[in-house]
């Protein structure tokens, strides 16, 4: 695939997202999901939720579980296609972590949370070198702002990163990790139109990407379009559609809000 065609293709990709969002079928604060940035809200006790994303670069599958107040565990893989313009190989990873919500204001729609874990994220996937499973760790803070009530959400993600397999040359490699998210509701039924940048400055570094798409939510399940790409030259995800399903009895305060 040549330059110019890549361009093209990256050019129609974001004009139907956007199409997208104008005619799918407002929720709720978003999950993670196929999305990069995360915020502050675990899932109550007892209850577990299975996330599922199929992309062009990678499919991932993650199980979460709440088996303590406030408290979330996840156990997932992810599994990268072959890339020739890359010269990167198909192959797999792990990943597991856990999440505490340690604040949560008055209204419910705004928090904090810490999250640390091991293995790499697709979202700060090295391009240049593959890594080991469970060579990596890392930790963040997930802070939620509500900006005009409940109709526009701000997540801010400050956090960092020690790759003990870095780089063709396997050298530890330490990094600054960012991700901030813009969620906005009640503009179409039931859906919540996303986008976010992130990236990772030091050693570790990570280019800039962003994403966007829309998510369509129901108190099963949510279903989400997302379109990724680089901000400076280099690739990002490209198409991936999503799917979270929700075990044990969703929570009536925040889903379907």
């Amino acid at each position: 695939m040549n330059r110019r065609t890549r361009k093209i293709k990256q050019y129609l990709g974001r004009m139907a997202i956007l199409l997208v969002g104008l005619f799918a079928a407002a929720g709720v604060p978003a999950r993670a999901q196929q999305f990069n940035s995360d915020n502050y809200w675990t899932t109550p006790k007892g209850m577990s939720t299975v996330i599922v994303t199929v992309g062009q670069r990678h499919t991932l599958f993650l199980d979460t579980f709440s088996l303590l107040k406030s408290w979330e565990f996840s156990l997932g893989a992810t599994a990268f296609r072959e890339d020739t313009d890359s010269d990167r190989a198909a192959y797999y990873q792990l990943t597991t972590y856990a999440k505490y919500t340690i604040f949560e204001n008055q209204a419910k729609n705004g928090g904090a949370a810490v999250k640390f874990g091991t293995g790499a994220r697709p979202g700060y996937y090295q391009v240049s070198a593959l890594t080991k499973d469970l060579r990596d760790y890392w930790a963040e803070c997930p802070l939620t702002l509500p900006l005009h009530g409940d109709d526009v959400l701000l997540d801010l993600i400050p956090g960092g990163v020690v790759n003990y397999n870095f780089g063709t040359q396997k050298e530890t490699a330490a990094g600054f990790t960012y991700s901030s998210r813009l969620a906005i509701y009640k503009i179409i039924p039931r859906s919540a139109i996303v986008g976010e940048v992130f990236g990772t400055e030091g050693e570790a570094y990570s280019p800039t990407q962003y994403k966007t798409g829309v998510r369509w939510e129901s108190p099963a399940f949510i279903v989400s379009l997302s379109y990724g790409d680089g901000l400076k030259g280099n690739n990002g995800a490209g198409w991936e559609l999503g799917f979270i399903s929700y075990w044990g009895g969703p929570s009536n305060a925040f889903i379907g809000k």
